[in-house]
């Protein structure tokens, strides 16, 4: 079976905007490419900017801190 992930960019187009759950979902999913995990993470944030946990996952890829609990419930 192919690996499939959504790409930045088809979100980006139709102005899909993920939580902070649905962003760990996709991640424990391998439904996101995790190279552009910043962006996704980034655009959230405009919408959420006081969501604890996106705010968490921006600064674990700031400061290179890759582990992201993807069992935990938000």
């Amino acid at each position: 079976m192919k690996h499939l992930s959504i790409p930045f960019s088809f979100l980006q187009e139709h102005s899909i905007i993920l939580s902070a759950e649905e962003i760990r979902f996709a991640i424990g999913y391998e439904l996101i490419d995790l190279r552009e995990l910043a962006d996704i993470v980034d655009t959230s944030l405009i919408k959420h900017p006081n969501d604890e946990s996106l705010l968490e996952l921006a600064l674990n890829l700031l400061l290179d801190s890759f582990y992201i609990d993807t069992t935990s419930n938000l």
